[in-house]
């Protein structure tokens, strides 16, 4: 709603001094209801969700039938207390229903029950009540609502309806929503752009940071993050994605350090406590990652999606500590969610099993999969990957081999794993050729599977000659 820009105006700073000392003295100040918007936002944006809320609820206490603390209201309801009806409520309370906040909030409404096409329909049938000048506005405003979501192709829509690509936002959001769709150089390039015309941006530090991280350019990204850092110490964003780049590295000491200093600036994120609870467990702190893991699942609240991810973590550490059956029990709790994959469960389920050895029960589980999925080659990927993973690469040999003879344009990333059983079976031969396979067809992939097994800073394109360079040394 306000960035950044907004709130470094000297009218802005003037606004928020003088309703902190009215607040200070408990006192009552009377300033515009956008103005009292706009601070609630700032609180929001800062972590300081109680006086984010008291701020908006106080503005609408002043301008009861005023569209845009309703709406900023609104949208609490559905971001920090994930309360749909909470939002609906608020929503009924404004009378002026043809304004673009109104539109706006409803559509974001349908999108958090599920419905993104009737909100893209929605969308859409009130494009004939926004005026021509407005239009390239509203388009933009649309693309942004899809992307925060993560509905990229519908953002990808709604921006190429854009004319005006000089708007500030259009290039940011562009960025975003190439990252979304997987254009990672793209991406990239985007950010890069638009921190040569404004350096001192954190967002787009932040977003370059992720695209970077994603292709796994894990310094570049660790750079950029210190980038915005130094812009502003305090931006969890910044914080958390130095902190994901270290733990891709393995440097789980300091990948800790900023994981705690995410939770410290963002005490109600479950995000923080997860990672925290991730990285304890690789460093094979169980319990104390189990703590992490059981408080990020209170901080979920209603967000089930990540409560998903946090209850698959738990299993996971809980197997570890030979507690199968409670790390099962688990599993059937994300089965009771409607976001959850079926054949991503009993794929888990039997990972679990072959982490106990009881092959049997994991091979059973794997075959009714696969037949589920009627042979999906990203099936066997998971099934071969699973069994390299708990110490059977003659059995991962052989599923993966199959897959690659039978796919003539793998798109499924079969040969830098294939690369790895045979290098622990001692295939040489095959080896060699797994890993030119590898890196002519996912190369992104080859670098984060057979990493380990080069020079850090090394691209994949050099991965082959390398290898039959030193030969003796590989």
């Amino acid at each position: 709603m306000n960035n950044q820009n907004h709130f470094d105006s000297e009218e802005f700073r003037e606004a928020l001094q003088q309703y902190e000392k009215a607040r200070r003295m408990g006192q009552e100040i009377y300033l515009d209801s956008d103005v009292l918007t706009s601070i609630a936002d700032y609180y929001d944006r800062n972590n300081r969700t109680d006086e984010a809320i008291e701020t908006i609820d106080y503005a609408i206490r002043l301008f009861p039938d005023s569209v845009l603390p309703l709406a900023f209201r609104a949208r609490m309801a559905l971001m920090l207390e994930d309360s749909i009806d909470g939002a609906k409520h608020f929503l009924s309370l404004i009378t002026d229903k043809d304004s673009l906040e109104y539109c706006y909030t409803s559509a974001e409404v349908k999108i958090a029950e599920g419905n993104q096409e009737a909100a893209n329909r929605y969308l859409k049938s009130h494009m004939n009540n926004v005026e021509d000048d407005e239009l390239d506005s509203y388009c933009m405003e649309v693309a942004i609502l899809f992307a925060d979501y993560e509905a990229f192709e519908l953002a990808k829509e709604w921006i190429d309806r854009c004319e005006d690509t000089e708007d500030p936002d259009y290039w940011e959001t562009m960025g975003r929503i190439e990252m979304g769709l997987g254009h990672l150089e793209e991406s990239e390039q985007i950010f890069t752009d638009l921190i040569d015309k404004d350096p001192f941006s954190s967002n787009n530090w932040n977003h370059l940071a992720a695209t970077q991280l994603l292709r796994n350019k894990l310094t570049e990204s660790i750079s950029s993050s210190e980038y915005s850092i130094a812009i502003n110490p305090n931006d969890p964003e910044a914080v958390l994605n130095k902190g994901n780049a270290l733990f891709a590295l393995g440097n789980h000491e300091e990948a800790l350090k900023y994981f705690r200093r995410f939770t410290t600036l963002s005490p109600n994120e479950a995000n923080g406590e997860m990672l925290e609870g991730v990285v304890l467990a690789d460093m094979q702190k169980y319990d104390e990652s189990l703590a992490h893991l059981y408080k990020a699942a209170l901080l979920c609240h209603g967000n089930n999606q990540f409560r998903l991810q946090v209850y698959l973590q738990i299993a996971a550490v809980l197997s570890k500590q030979d507690r199968l059956d409670e790390a099962l029990s688990y599993i059937d709790r994300c089965g009771e969610m409607k976001q959850s994959d079926p054949l991503e469960l009993a794929l888990t389920r039997g990972h679990l099993y072959l982490e106990h050895k009881e092959i049997d029960k994991a091979t059973k589980i794997f075959h009714d999969t696969l037949a589920e999925s009627k042979n999906d080659p990203e099936i066997y990927l998971k099934i071969g990957v699973s069994f390299l993973d708990n110490g059977f690469p003659d059995s991962a040999y052989g599923i993966l081999n199959h897959i690659a003879k039978v796919l003539v344009e793998p798109q499924v990333p079969v040969y830098p794993y294939l690369a790895v059983c045979c290098k622990n079976l001692g295939y040489q031969r095959e080896y060699e050729e797994a890993v030119k396979k590898a890196i002519h067809y996912t190369p992104l992939d080859a670098k984060i599977v057979l990493g380990p097994y080069f020079p850090e800073e090394m691209e994949p394109e050099d991965y082959y000659k390398y290898l039959i360079n030193h030969k003796n040394n590989t």
